[in-house]
């Protein structure tokens, strides 16, 4: 089970982080909309989500670890 947390915080952390730095070249570029209608501000938002479930994924391995 700490290996799938472990994975799932992992790849949610680096599809958060992506997420994030595309709307933010997206807005340097000046477009408020990307290919397919969404929003910039949408995908930051989803990037920003992501990182937070990564943050509570790698928490959680912590606890875990204290109390053994």
């Amino acid at each position: 089970m700490k290996q799938l947390i472990r994975l799932g915080a992992n790849v949610a952390a680096i599809l958060g982080v992506s997420c994030c730095v595309a709307a933010a070249f997206a807005r340097l570029r000046g477009a408020f909309y990307l290919p397919g209608g969404i929003e910039a501000i949408s995908l930051f938002e989803l990037g920003t989500g992501m990182m937070v479930f990564a943050c509570l994924g790698k928490l959680e391995l912590l606890l875990q670890r204290e109390a053994v």
